[in-house]
């Protein structure tokens, strides 16, 4: 006599297994409904909650070739967290429940001719949003189930996975050869990544306001912002990969900083472009245009620097007298003159900084 929900289920299995080994293309339930029933029955004696009916009814649900309904009751009990759902399972087993499902879906994609679906990836999604959490920190779990998913659930994903990684830069490389490793669309989830925590630094440093004048030294105010975007040019340029991107995100944000006119923080970002990242893009077919915004950026930003010195000493002019005390502080002023190399350089700079000014004050 059949005691358990397995008893009656294989029982029946047992009985039709012949029959349907010759009916492959048959899409209906190969179990009567009163069967299920049955079986179902035998789960009485099973305390609510208990994972084994939770893995019950799944079975049930795939045995009728009801995959839809369970995609649907799966989405509302795991993702969308209702309690109403015909599937219930206790909180303490939930995420072993959704590690579970996903595996399911996945498998199903690739062996059982399972369509992808919205909600079925929503799943999928969900649990591996779940695995990038600290107290359920899977990142292996990451890279393999985001690279089952479509491209934008992917990129999505890995990248909101990245920005909120804390860790050192051997550890970032490691996610980024692992997400190589799984065929993930690096380049896309990187620039995304990037781009993602440029934006939050410049919502971070929304107190600093846009100044008349330009402002070439630091106006000793805390930079919390500065690491965020630390953070966001060491994302591209970790691999040389992606060094092109990051010369093109330095532009980004020295743009960003030069139109409100505080120069000392686009500094800052030239800075932390090493002079290996600018040789090796230059190497590099196509750049015409981003190579020479930013030599333009290092230019401009090196006569900003250069323009408060240059005119201290200037107005330290020596008087011009034939004692000889005079002529050799005019011979030193000379020679200090000659490291900013010679007058007419000066007036040419002089003339491009006052044409800057004014294309910038438009």
């Amino acid at each position: 006599m059949c005691q358990t929900w397995e008893d009656v289920i294989w029982a029946n299995l047992n009985g039709l297994l012949e029959n349907e080994m010759n009916r492959i293309d048959n899409t209906s339930s190969i179990i009567s409904i009163a069967s299920f029933e049955l079986a179902s029955s035998k789960d009485f004696l099973l305390e609510r909650g208990d994972p084994r009916i939770f893995f019950h009814q799944i079975q049930s649900t795939i045995l009728q070739n009801n995959t839809s309904n369970l995609i649907e009751e799966m989405h509302k009990m795991l993702v969308l967290n209702r309690s109403h759902s015909a599937f219930y399972i206790s909180e303490e087993y939930k995420l072993e429940a959704l590690r579970f499902i996903s595996t399911l879906i996945l498998f199903g994609r690739q062996y059982l001719d399972w369509e992808e679906d919205e909600k079925s990836t929503a799943i999928v999604a969900y649990y591996t949003e779940m695995s990038s959490r600290l107290e359920n920190f899977r990142p292996l779990t990451i890279a393999a189930y985001a690279s089952r998913l479509p491209e934008t659930e992917q990129t999505n994903i890995y990248s909101q996975f990245l920005e909120g990684f804390i860790g050192d830069k051997e550890e970032m490389s490691i996610l980024i050869l692992l997400g190589k490793q799984y065929n993930l669309e690096m380049k896309k989830i990187l620039k995304q990544t990037s781009y993602s925590l440029i934006n939050k630094a410049i919502a971070q440093s929304s107190q600093i306001q846009k100044t008349k004048h330009f402002q070439t030294e630091d106006g000793k105010m805390e930079e919390p912002f500065m690491d965020t975007f630390q953070l966001a040019m060491d994302w591209l340029m970790l691999d040389k990969a992606f060094w092109l991107d990051a010369l093109n995100a330095a532009n980004y944000i020295i743009r960003f900083f030069m139109g409100i006119r505080h120069l000392y923080f686009a500094k800052k970002i030239l800075n932390m472009i090493p002079m290996e990242i600018e040789l090796f893009v230059s190497r590099m077919p196509d750049v015409d245009q981003n190579l020479s915004e930013y030599r333009s950026h290092k230019r401009l930003l090196n006569i900003f620097e250069l323009q408060k010195p240059w005119n201290l000493l200037i107005q330290s002019a020596p008087h011009n007298t034939d004692s000889t005390n005079d002529i050799r502080k005019t011979a030193k002023w000379r020679k200090e003159i000659e490291l900013f190399n010679t007058i007419n350089c000066y007036i040419s700079l002089q003339l491009l900084f006052q044409k800057i000014q004014k294309r910038v004050g438009r």
